[in-house]
């Protein structure tokens, strides 16, 4: 299991001439801060390919897809954290290894840490999978959420037109109804109508 904060995901490859770069999930080349540079180049290896989220100085890294002339690609997870470890783990503050849990007992102290540290939630994956990009099955986000009850009502008027396909909910609060936000929902549930109950889950 390792955290589940991720905004968006990055790789970053050392190549022959020493120099760095980074990609998005769209395949999109995005610039490497030269402070992470100077920390990657701690790296002892020749070349890397690491799956990870890249923010503006720091690297939060969960898996290896090769390093120096081996593709991990098709190597169980576990390998390929080992791997990782080895090479990243300590090197710089730059570069943060995600935490993973790998016996009973460590997942479930390790989902009461997220739990404690008002954490998104965590990310199950199959530890015998080889590498596979995007939604391929072998890892689920499990979010810590709560469900509510609310009253749909009338958007504000500065949320009528924002173009989202969304609700307003409230509660009744002294007998008066108080706006809470608004609440997106997907395309394959109908919209609900003002003064409709409905349950809302979120993010706890």
């Amino acid at each position: 299991m390792v955290p589940a904060e991720i905004r968006w995901t990055a790789a970053c490859r050392a190549k022959a001439g020493g120099k760095y770069s980074g990609s998005n999930k769209l395949g999109q080349i995005i610039p490497i801060d030269s402070r992470l540079s100077e920390s990657l180049e701690l790296v002892q290896a020749k070349a890397f390919l690491a799956d990870g989220e890249l923010t503006d100085s720091h690297f939060y890294i969960w898996d290896l897809l090769s390093v120096n002339d081996t593709d991990l690609r098709a190597e169980p997870y576990e390998i390929r954290y080992v791997h990782l470890t080895q090479h990243f783990r300590g090197v710089s503050e730059a570069l943060r290894v995600c935490e993973t849990a790998m016996t009973t007992k460590a997942k479930r102290d390790f989902a009461k840490k997220m739990r404690d540290a008002n954490a998104e939630g965590f990310v199950c994956k199959n530890r015998n999978a080889a590498y596979a990009g995007g939604r391929a099955g072998q890892h689920f986000k499990c979010k810590f959420v709560v469900t509510a009850s609310f009253i749909v009502g009338a958007k504000p008027e500065k949320k009528a037109a924002d173009g989202h396909r969304s609700i307003a909910v409230y509660l009744v609060d002294d007998n008066r109804r108080r706006f809470m936000g608004t609440v997106g929902v997907p395309d394959r549930y109908p919209l609900p109508k003002e003064g409709q109950m409905v349950e809302v889950q979120y993010c706890s």
